[in-house]
């Protein structure tokens, strides 16, 4: 077997593993190794978006290609494009001998006519079913006819019929499609459309589905069913009851959450079984949901969810006292919880306790900001600003303002701008001078309306200047910010000093510029901006021996996360990702963002949502879908990938098709789970 071939089976056996239904089935027969040249033509095509007719004429000449695996690669391409003038390129794949071009070309269907109406493409992919014979490929065109966005309400009426037509199919493969496609369909689709009583029926049907040949994906269906059957308005109580009950974690977690919909007293049951649940995930389902419904039973029974066996569930607890400042025994709860640790490590308590305590008792919380204002570890400080913003404490703010920490700073200047509008103006000017670009937009946004403006602006533009200078991709949204301000403070006088930006190379910022230089002068001023260097793609050998590697992140403290890669879904970010991980890129940066029951997210420089590697990487969206383990990419918008890095610790069908997927997680998901805010990873290590 050929190493372009092996690496191909590990990916698609990867995929079974992985539980992406379209993919599960298929197994590749002995298709030829790419060669590398062809790998070379069309990876370049897809990464510049084929911007001339003969890029994409590349990609269609290779949807004729005698090699499958060729034909895979290329119809996946075009889909990516999001580009509806390749739909009649694609749609002539449907007819392909091999069903994984097939799915593919289904796929790319899909993505071809994202930002736009999908109105055409419904007959396609209704023709196509009634001829497909393949259950993985049928599963395929009625989860992507879920997702397509359309104007006529007719066709999204047809296009639940086709999804209930399958929906008492005896294939999992076409049942998962059914209910990723009405997942998808109530998201897209969901203004003045109603499910009929008959796709109800079905839905409520799906929410118990058993298999014992596929335990593990039925479960899965279930899920699925479970929440879309709810947020279509169909029946709750009985299917709430009955979920609560499932063997699936999962499906118990699912059913508190939309368990608001239900009637007080199934509510109640469904939230009063999940606390005693065993899987921690339902406990802090159960927590949220009396959070959220703002019910007192949460706040008398804090004592025994502040000592629950789980973290998260603790801290969440914890959070959660903010608003019982009334029930006894809470001030001295939340005062037990405040001990500082002499370890780095055991900061979270008494952080998240110090705010709540700032809503509760604020005297005692006056009583000991200072001690966690001027600690050492900087995360404690960051909660020291927010409870310092609650007790409206001006003076620990300014100070904080100024501290070695920029996200500490960050908090603070957001505090004071929400307590003192403008007095401290002076104060988020001086930000401007640091590097970290979400304190820069923070302050900018501070300065709105500003009565300073006519000091402030020359500073602001020096500040743009500093950056652009950087020639970081990723410095968008900063730069895009203080143009705003620009825009607000700045007059005619200010167009030369708005000139350069018309050439940027960023096209978002150069024509942004021109507007704002139109708006001054009441004429036209093009933007034309020049493209940045090239970033090399990765070859066919090194896409090869990634599919080979096993990075693994250790994280400070023990536990190891082992990643399997998957470059040949997602060649760009899975070689960035390499590349910075061996150059130890990552030793050293944390998870800054854990959100329980969604994903935890890492690999920031400066620990924030702002901060990442220079150079964009584009979206490589494919089949795979968003499930527990998959590790994605955090943008920003369309192709803003800045290295940055998400794993998703519970099914997240909502962010299929808009975030790369380019690994899996294939042990340590007990580790993945047991990250806190601020946890480090140490280093990252490469195994066979």
């Amino acid at each position: 077997m050929m190493p372009m071939q092996r690496a191909l089976m590990m990916t698609l056996v990867a995929v079974a593993v992985a539980g992406a239904p379209a993919l599960a089935q298929v197994r590749p027969p002995s298709w030829p190794a790419i060669d590398s040249t062809t790998w070379a033509a069309i990876l370049e095509a897809e990464d510049h978006r084929a911007p001339a007719l003969n890029a994409v004429a590349v990609l269609e000449r290779a949807l004729g290609h005698a090699n499958p695996s060729v034909r895979v690669v290329a119809v996946r391409a075009l889909g990516r494009l999001e580009r509806p003038s390749v739909v009649p390129s694609i749609t002539a794949a449907l007819d392909d001998a091999e069903p994984q071009v097939r799915m593919e070309a289904v796929n790319a269907l899909g993505q071809a006519v994202y930002g736009a109406t999908g109105d055409d493409v419904v007959p396609i992919l209704g023709e196509r079913l009634d001829e497909e014979r393949n259950a993985s490929v049928r599963g395929t065109i009625v989860a992507t006819l879920g997702r397509l966005a359309l104007s006529d309400t007719a066709l999204v009426s047809q296009v639940e019929v086709m999804l209930r037509g399958l929906s008492e199919s005896e294939y999992m493969h076409e049942l998962l499609g059914v209910v990723r496609g009405y997942q998808a369909l109530l998201r897209a689709n969901n203004q003045g459309f109603t499910i009929p009583l008959e796709g109800m029926e079905r839905l409520a049907a799906l929410a118990v589905h058993r298999s014992e040949a596929n335990p593990a994906r039925a479960a899965r269906i279930r899920r699925l069913a479970l929440v879309a059957a709810i947020r279509a308005g169909g029946p709750v109580n009985e299917p709430l009851a009955t979920a609560i009950d499932d063997p699936d974690a999962e499906v118990r977690r699912l059913a508190v959450t939309v368990s608001s919909t239900a009637h007080d007293s199934v509510r109640r049951v469904v939230v009063e079984r999940a606390m005693s649940d065993s899987a921690p995930s339902v406990r802090y389902a159960a927590w949220r949901a009396l959070a959220r419904d703002d019910d007192p039973t949460g706040c008398a029974r804090s004592a025994e969810g502040a000592e629950d066996p789980d973290f998260h569930v603790r801290l969440l607890v914890i959070d959660h006292l903010a608003r019982c400042g009334s029930t006894a025994g809470v001030r001295d709860l939340l005062l037990g919880k405040l001990q500082l640790s002499t370890t780095r490590a055991a900061w979270h308590q008494p952080a998240h306790a110090l705010v709540a305590l700032a809503h509760v008792a604020p005297d005692d919380a006056r009583a000991v900001l200072p001690a966690f204002a001027g600690g050492q570890n900087a995360w404690l400080r960051r909660y020291a600003a927010r409870a310092a913003g609650v007790l409206e404490d001006r003076s620990v703010l300014e100070r904080l303002a100024f501290d070695d920490d920029d996200n500490v700073r960050r908090l603070a200047v957001d505090a004071l701008s929400e307590l003192a509008d403008h007095e401290f103006d002076s104060v988020y000017v001086s930000q401007l001078a640091r590097e970290d670009y979400q304190l820069i937009i923070t302050a900018t946004g501070a300065l709105a309306g500003s009565p300073a403006a006519e000091g402030a602006l020359p500073l602001i533009l020096i500040t743009l200047r500093r950056i652009t200078l950087e020639e970081r991709e990723t410095s968008r949204d900063v730069r895009m910010a203080l143009l705003e301000r620009v825009a607000e403070f700045g007059n005619v006088q200010q167009v030369k000093a708005l000139e350069p930006y018309l050439t940027d190379f960023d096209p978002a910022v150069a024509q942004r510029a021109a507007e704002i230089m139109g708006d001054w002068t009441g004429g036209e001023h093009r933007a034309a901006p020049r493209s940045p260097p090239a970033v090399p793609l990765p070859s066919l050998a090194e896409v090869e021996g990634l599919a080979r590697a096993r990075p693994v992140l250790v994280m400070h403290g023990g536990g190891e996360i082992e990643l399997q890669l998957l470059p040949f879904e997602a060649p760009t970010n899975a070689a960035r990702f390499a590349r910075l991980a061996r150059d130890g890129y990552f030793d050293g940066l944390t998870f800054h963002r854990v959100a329980p029951g969604f994903v935890i997210q890492g690999g920031s420089p400066g620990a924030n949502e702002y901060a990442g590697d220079g150079p964009y990487t584009r979206d490589e969206l494919g089949l795979r879908s968003h499930e527990r383990g998959t590790v994605g990419v955090s943008t920003r918008g369309r192709d803003t990938g800045d290295g940055q890095i998400f794993i998703n610790l519970v099914d997240n069908p909502r962010l299929d098709h808009n975030y790369t997927i380019f690994a899996v997680v294939v042990s340590g998901m007990d580790a993945v789970d047991a990250v806190l805010e601020g946890a480090v990873i140490e280093r990252i290590e490469w195994r066979p």
